[in-house]
């Protein structure tokens, strides 16, 4: 669907496991987790931000 939203650093569509940036001002806000050199999200009580924030 060429209208989907784009994300991440990629500016691809949702897929897989995605992470949100915790600035409420990112321009991308979620984020595929291998695009952004994760494995996994971090446990809720450490805060993540994206490379650009």
């Amino acid at each position: 669907d060429p209208d989907e939203p784009r994300y991440c650093i990629c500016n691809d569509v949702s897929w897989g496991t995605m992470i949100a940036c915790e600035n409420d001002d990112c321009e991308k806000e979620w984020f595929h987790l291998p695009c952004v050199g994760l494995e996994q999200i971090p446990p809720r009580r450490i805060k993540w931000y994206c490379p650009d924030c």
